[in-house]
Parts: structure tokens; C-alpha cells; sequence
């Protein structure tokens, strides 16, 4: 949506998914940003860390209901009307706040925390058959369906994924934190017990061949008498639900992992958004898990094109990842 880009006063963030804890932490500290509006209820219950540090912060809980529509649109006629910046994350799959911006023409910036380039470009004849009926009636109209790019992609052994994504050009302005550049709010606390946390999901790997690589990871953090937390992923249908033993310390899954950054020494992931986060102290399983190019290939794709994706460690066995675990945790 082009527009003037206000950068003096302090605007509107929408969240949709837990993706941006980071950059909206930034943006609160920056005071960039003075009122969140989240998608869900359960989006509100993940950043309850983040709002309490900041009691300041207006926020917004979208309806699940037509009030929903309401909510959304009063935001963008507000932010209009008070020449406030409006900063998006979502790289897909709000559809209704995409719409409206097209037809009301916000000023927005979007911050992107991940890209759409692990996922296959289709057409939208086959995204109209394997999306909801909401979405179909929204696109229907020519004018807004050009406006979108669709995807699909795997999101394990089974499961197809759809969606659309609005084309970056019809925000104001494209934002990016600049890349490869360790983040001073995020450096672990001192005078802390070591730790190590383990960021889970389903993948596209086999389950058995994902459990025993985590299950190694266990056995290396004991080896250095580190704790280790477990930290499932958000949503429950992508959960992988790892059985392990009573020393092992599970935390929240609704909550973003960035939540604990300043907590932990060690965070450990087949292919988290969040791994490029960590000023370093992320290491990626993918390596570790095979050799199906296909699959390897498809997730790099997604990591390389995050912010700061050269600071993520890739052992190629298991006695590099014992050097790596034992380096960062001394």
C-alpha cells in the first residue's frame, strides 16, 4: 500500500503467529510500537511474557465472529486517520487483513521473519480446490486475486499445506533487520545453571529417526551436567510429542521459544525459524537426519533466507555435535 511512511510516532503491530516475538520485542523497546493487536486469544496467552514486561502496551484480541472484521477495520481507519504505522509479520494466511489493507490502503511496513522459498508456487485453480470456503469467496473477485501468490508445501510425511501470500509490493515499506548482526537485547543472563533446550516439531523426517536424534542431544547435555528443557510446537497438530524421562523439563508449547532466549545456552532444532535468533547459540539436526536431498534442500532453503542464518550450526555427526554442545555450554 503506497503511501507517507511516518517513523516518529508510535504505531500499530499485528500479530498472526509467534513467529515475531524478536522483532516485535524491538519494536516495543524502540518504541516503535504502543498498541498489539493479535489474531487469537491463544496468540494473546503466548506473548503473556512479553506483555507483562511491557504493562504499558495497548492491546487487541480479534473476535472470532463479524466483530472480528470490525476490529480489524476500526485499526486501519485509525491508523489512517492518526498517520500511524501499521508493522505486519506474517509472510501468509491472514487473508482477511491482507484484504483490507488492499481495499483501504494503511501505511504498513512489513517485517519479514521468514519467506515463502521452501514452498512450491501453484496456480490458483489448484489452491481454490484445497483451501476454506472463506478464503475462495475472498478471491473470487479478479482485482484481489492478483494481488496474492499461492503456495504449497509438506508439513510432514502426510500432511499438505495451502496458502496465499500477499505480494510485498503492496506494502509501504519492506523492512529487514540487517543480516548476519547478533542482537544485544538477547545475550544469556549470567550466573545461570548450563542449560540446553530442545525446539520440536514433526518434520518431514521419519518420527523414529527424529526422536533418536533428540534423544542423543539428551544424552550429550547430561554428559556435561546441563538441564534440558523440551519446548513442543505451538500449534497441536504440529506437535511431535517426544516421550522422555522425568529430568527432562518441559515448557509451555504455546509460548514463542524467543520468550526464554535470555534463559538458556543451547537451542537445538531440526529447522526452527527461530534457530537464526540466538546470537550463535542455535544448532540445526538436518545434517544429522540424511541424506534425502530433496527434503535437505527444501529445508535449508526455508533457514537460509531468515535473518541472521549464517550464525546457525550444522554438525555433520554427532561427534561434532558433542564439540558444539560442549563449546557453548563452557
Amino acid at each position: 500500500m503506497k503511501g507517507s511512511f511516518c517513523c516518529e510516532k508510535s504505531g500499530f503491530a499485528v500479530v498472526s503467529s509467534t513467529l515475531p516475538a524478536i522483532k516485535l520485542k524491538k519494536l516495543i523497546f524502540t518504541q516503535k510500537v504502543s498498541h498489539i493487536f493479535f489474531s487469537s486469544h491463544a496468540l494473546f496467552n503466548s506473548f503473556r511474557i512479553l506483555l507483562l514486561e511491557s504493562p504499558h502496551i495497548t492491546v487487541t484480541i480479534q473476535r472470532r465472529n463479524p466483530i472480528g472484521i470490525f476490529q480489524l477495520l476500526c485499526l486501519i481507519l485509525i491508523s489512517k486517520h492518526y498517520n500511524r504505522n501499521i508493522y505486519v509479520f506474517h509472510e501468509c494466511c491472514y487473508i482477511l487483513f491482507d484484504i483490507l489493507c488492499l481495499l483501504f490502503r494503511p501505511y504498513t511496513i512489513y517485517e519479514p521473519i521468514v519467506y515463502m522459498l521452501s514452498f512450491q508456487s501453484i496456480d490458483f485453480d489448484e489452491y481454490k480446490q484445497n483451501t476454506r470456503l472463506f478464503a475462495r469467496l475472498c478471491l473470487s473477485f479478479p482485482f484481489l486475486r492478483d494481488k496474492f501468490v499461492y503456495y504449497k508445501s509438506l508439513e510432514d510425511l502426510d500432511t499438505k499445506f495451502y496458502c496465499q501470500s500477499l505480494k510485498s509490493a503492496y506494502y509501504t515499506k519492506l523492512a529487514s533487520m540487517p543480516a548476519n548482526d547478533t542482537n544485544p537485547l538477547i545475550n544469556p543472563m549470567p550466573s545461570r545453571i548450563k542449560s540446553v533446550v530442545l525446539i520440536l516439531s514433526k518434520d518431514l523426517f521419519p518420527k523414529e529417526q527424529i526422536e533418536s536424534a533428540f534423544a542423543c542431544c539428551i544424552n550429550i547435555a547430561h554428559r556435561f551436567n546441563a538441564t534440558v528443557f523440551v519446548k513442543d510446537h505451538p500449534r497441536p497438530s504440529s506437535r511431535l510429542d517426544l516421550k522422555y524421562s522425568d529430568d527432562v523439563i518441559p515448557l509451555n508449547p504455546i509460548d514463542p521459544i524467543e520468550s526464554y532466549i535470555e534463559y538458556f545456552d543451547v537451542f537445538i532444532s531440526i529447522a526452527s525459524s527461530s534457530l537464526a535468533c540466538f546470537n550463535g547459540r542455535g544448532i540445526s539436526l538436518l545434517k544429522l537426519l540424511g541424506n534425502n536431498s530433496y527434503l535437505l534442500d527444501s529445508r535449508f532453503l526455508h533457514l537460509n533466507a531468515i535473518d541472521n542464518s549464517l550464525l546457525i550450526k550444522y554438525p555433520e555427526n554427532y561427534d561434532q555435535l558433542c564439540s558444539q554442545m560442549r563449546h557453548l555450554l563452557e
